[in-house]
């Protein structure tokens, strides 16, 4: 039987200027090498203990129940939801009216930007 103790465990990267890139990161390591022979209601420690201090509030926070620790799909979406941003049309349209082009740019260098 093989063990796991030599391989790394790699941490959620919470402090990352790159919140989706860090989530797939971690998410796709755990799946990969850590959590894919594991027992569903086991999946949960895992990911709380790669998680840190900041997975585990989250988890409080969001109460997780006995049931949805069982369901890992769950689980990765509650830290997908709060760590990958999600566009907003209306701050989006706001941004849109608010440029202007300047007096030297073309049109063409303008709608590029």
């Amino acid at each position: 039987m093989s063990s796991i103790s030599n391989v790394p465990l790699l941490m959620l990267q919470w402090d990352n200027p790159n919140n989706r890139k860090a989530f797939l990161e971690w998410k796709d390591f755990l799946s990969s090498f850590i959590i894919n022979n594991v027992q569903k209601e086991q999946i949960y420690n895992y990911m709380l203990l790669s998680s840190r201090s900041k997975g585990r509030d989250l988890f409080k926070a969001k109460q997780v129940s006995t049931e949805d620790k069982a369901n890992s799909d769950k689980l990765w979406n509650m830290f997908e939801d709060y760590m990958v941003e999600k566009p907003n049309k209306w701050v989006q349209r706001i941004e849109l009216q608010c440029m202007t082009q300047s007096t030297d740019e073309t049109r063409r260098i303008y709608s590029l930007s």
